[in-house]
């Protein structure tokens, strides 16, 4: 005959209960995990409407301006009205490179399609450039990664204005002022472009690309 402390213990049940207690989380946890959700979301939602406001554009310009890419290239902005998420107006735009500046827009007005970003396309509507000036060609540093001078992202711009460009003699031998009518659209590697250019000052008379 077994001895009492010989007799086998059957926890089996015990356990079981244990481990189904453990299965189920309390109540409390999915409520916690909704309400982080919930906020989560409402804070995109804020920090989008809040981007669109003076100070998110004031916000925009500061990061564009602090943008190195390893190229040399920098871009600054003076302001941006009207929403960014539509119809947008950028005052003083300036291009430099590690010599200095070489190109400024004076004014510009847009209309694009900002969520075409989540597919790699930059979509513009219309642009309309006021007045800018294109001093000489940029010298920008060669990272050496890629050798196509098509960015790696699609463009469409289905409509362009340029009502005044002064190009400096770098560039057309002597200082002209031409104005500008096209359309372009870049996708996989290719570029379909089209160009009117009318010369102000009549001399270079007018080009069609």
């Amino acid at each position: 005959m077994a001895e009492p402390d010989d007799l086998p213990i059957e926890t089996a049940p015990a356990e079981a209960a244990g481990e189904g207690r453990s299965r189920r989380r309390p109540p409390w946890f999915s409520i916690a995990g909704l309400t982080l959700l919930l906020l989560l979301i409402a804070a995109v939602i804020g920090f989008a409407k809040w981007i669109d406001t003076e100070n998110g554009h004031r916000f925009l310009i500061g990061r564009v301006a602090s943008l190195q890419p390893s190229s040399g290239l920098r871009i600054t902005i003076g302001s941006i009205k009207g929403s960014i998420y539509k119809r947008a107006q950028l005052r003083d735009v300036r291009f430099s490179d590690g010599q200095g500046q070489f190109a400024r827009i004076a004014d510009a007005d847009l209309s694009w399609y900002p969520l075409a970003w989540f597919s790699k396309r930059l979509d513009i509507d219309w642009l309309h450039i006021g007045s800018a000036e294109f001093v000489r060609l940029p010298k920008l540093t060669s990272t050496g990664a890629r050798k196509s001078i098509l960015p790696s992202f699609d463009i469409r711009v289905m409509s362009l204005r340029v009502d005044r460009l002064a190009l400096g003699a770098a560039i057309s031998g002597k200082p002209h002022v031409v104005q500008a009518r096209g359309r372009a659209d870049i996708r996989s590697g290719r570029a379909v472009i089209s160009l009117r250019a009318y010369a102000l000052d009549s001399e270079i008379g007018r080009a069609h690309v």
